[in-house]
């Protein structure tokens, strides 16, 4: 009897060892994100400097950023944030295949901040990939006062500093973990930057818009 139920067990291991190494067609493919178009990162004001610098500290304070240092004199304000960087980067398109006992598709934003997928080592053995995306970084914001117009008024530029990280969790499909890959690439507003797996990235402009929009509803 025992010896019976030992064979079964024997059976169904290699029953589940064959589905999880089974026969599967897996494709995907990653496509970059278009040239990126330049964004407009400033705006003039019709106030001066003072009236500005109250309202934008007042505004910053107010919503997610974290005021690292603050310099009236030369007019510059650095903050920290982070945020779901599908909102504020265009890393392109992911499109993958798995074919095995179904035909699963799997579209997604490359900066998507969580996506599983399923795909397979060259061993043959069957994976689920988890995919993690975040972004922060630093914000510099810097008024310049224009100190000969009349009426008063001032100049807001914005720059960002962006920091994507992505992180790359694959695991055998029944539960046994393979490996963790975690890299970043950092880049500034206007510019792009390329991630050690391919993935590249741009801002979409967004965060800096957010910003001025931000301030002006302040004044």
């Amino acid at each position: 009897m025992h010896s019976a139920n030992f064979r079964a067990q024997i059976i169904a291991i290699v029953i589940t060892s064959a589905l999880i190494t089974g026969c599967a067609t897996v494709n995907s493919t990653y496509t970059a994100p278009s040239q990126y178009t330049e964004a407009n990162r400033s705006i003039i004001i019709d106030k001066g400097k003072d009236d500005v610098w109250i309202a934008m500290v007042r505004a910053l304070g107010e919503n997610f950023f974290i005021i690292n240092n603050l310099d009236k004199e030369s007019g510059l304000i650095n903050v920290s944030y982070n945020a779901n960087p599908e909102k504020y980067c265009d890393c392109g398109t992911f499109h993958a295949e798995y074919h095995f006992t179904q035909n699963e598709i799997f579209d997604f934003p490359a900066a998507i901040k969580f996506q599983e997928y399923k795909s397979k080592l060259p061993n043959g053995q069957h994976t689920i990939i988890s995919r993690n995306m975040s972004l922060d970084g630093r914000i510099n914001i810097l008024i310049i006062d224009d100190k000969d117009a009349i009426p008063k008024r001032c100049r807001i530029s914005v720059n960002a500093r962006y920091i994507v990280t992505e992180s790359v969790n694959t695991r055998i499909i029944n539960g046994v973990p393979h490996s963790n890959i975690t890299n970043s690439v950092s880049f500034d507003s206007g510019n792009m930057g390329a991630l050690p797996t391919g993935t590249i990235c741009y801002p979409n402009g967004k965060l800096e818009a957010e910003i001025l929009e931000m301030i002006k509803a302040s004044l």
